[in-house]
């Protein structure tokens, strides 16, 4: 056998490889549906799973997908809480993100009703990081009203990754639901 032979083989069995990762690191299309305390509700890609450690202290739905760099949290508080309307929630949170932020840009804003709850919404870059290891990210702020929660979806992802998951971010927020309680 050749040494031109010898590399061929080779060659095959190496893209052979390669093909068996590539199909083993894609993702399908298929979404979950996750419940959290038979309260609500979120569709989510089934790629995101729950991570090994904490994205938010107070979050009670949190999934991500390292590789990926998206990343899910819902937090949901009681209005009794604190003494604020979905206006003055929204400022708060976009301040609060503003000022964790290096460089922050607003990116859009808007008004609008998931399930037929009021929300708010707006979209924001910024730097994070320290030193030599800094990312712009990308992060997408919802804020949905019940008549006694306010529920915060913060979706984010890299801002050069913003345009590829879009769709994917918007679906996730309008899936958002309250579940019908049994009395």
């Amino acid at each position: 056998m050749n040494i031109y032979n010898q590399h061929k083989g080779f060659n095959i069995l190496g893209l052979l490889f390669l093909l068996s990762l590539t199909f083993a690191c894609s993702y399908s299309d298929e979404w979950q549906a996750v419940t959290i305390n038979d309260e609500y509700q979120i569709a989510l890609p089934s790629y995101l799973s729950v991570p090994d450690k904490k994205l938010h202290l107070q979050a009670q739905l949190q999934y991500n997908n390292y590789f990926r760099n998206v990343y899910v949290i819902v937090v949901d508080t009681p209005k009794t809480k604190f003494d604020l309307n979905l206006q003055s929630y929204y400022q708060k949170e976009y301040d609060l993100l503003a000022e964790r932020l290096t460089k922050p840009q607003h990116i859009d804003s808007s008004h609008l009703t998931i399930n037929g709850l009021p929300a708010r919404q707006f979209s924001m870059t910024g730097e994070v990081g320290k030193r030599d290891v800094i990312e712009k990210m990308y992060y997408r702020i919802t804020l949905i009203e019940s008549p006694d929660k306010y529920y915060l979806i913060s979706i984010w992802t890299w801002d050069e990754w913003r345009r590829k998951y879009r769709k994917t971010i918007d679906k996730m927020v309008q899936s958002f639901q309250l579940l019908e309680t049994k009395n």
